[in-house]
């Protein structure tokens, strides 16, 4: 395993191929190896599969991929929005 630290404190393992036939194969062992949030999870679950379902992972991991998306597309779509509605803020004096 080849790691590499682009922000101290978070090593990112650049081998890591999630189209790889391991990960295709069982992707919660091959997730289960890596040191982050997705590992932790599952360790969580491994520990006690009834207060955290392999469900409730997937669940939380994909709500997480999109959680900073949404919120910059609230942002600027409402800055865009409260423009439009009064021109007169967008002017810069």
């Amino acid at each position: 395993m080849t790691t590499t630290a682009t922000v101290p404190g978070c090593p990112v393992d650049e081998s890591f191929d999630p189209l790889s036939p391991e990960f295709l194969a069982d992707p919660y062992t091959a997730l289960a190896r890596r040191p982050d949030l997705a590992s932790d999870l599952i360790a969580i679950h491994r520990e006690a599969p009834e207060r955290l379902t392999l469900d409730e992972i997937s669940s939380t991991l994909f709500s997480l991929s999109f959680a900073g998306h949404e919120t910059t597309t609230g942002l600027i779509g409402n800055a865009v929005r409260r423009l439009l509605e009064i021109p007169a803020t967008a002017r810069i004096s």
